[in-house]
């Protein structure tokens, strides 16, 4: 499931951060999905933030490290 997540990130452009460690953050609002993946996309962390509170899931993955959104790619 959370590689799956990845997949379609890189795929569709969902919104990323990647950090100076490498670390990749995505964050997908339609679903209030987070999932954080390690420089070899291995999977670090995989869930819904905040119970599903999207205002509050947005916040917190405005707060994460990392810029360059939708760095991977999409249509």
């Amino acid at each position: 499931m959370a590689q799956e997540f990845l997949r379609r990130a890189r795929a569709e452009g969902l919104p990323t951060k990647v950090d100076s460690k490498g670390v990749i953050r995505i964050y997908e609002p339609a679903t209030n999905t987070f999932g954080s993946y390690n420089a070899d996309g291995t999977t670090r962390t995989f869930y819904k933030p905040y119970g599903g509170e999207p205002k509050k899931a947005q916040a917190y993955f405005d707060r994460q490290r990392g810029n360059s959104p939708n760095l991977l790619g999409g249509p």
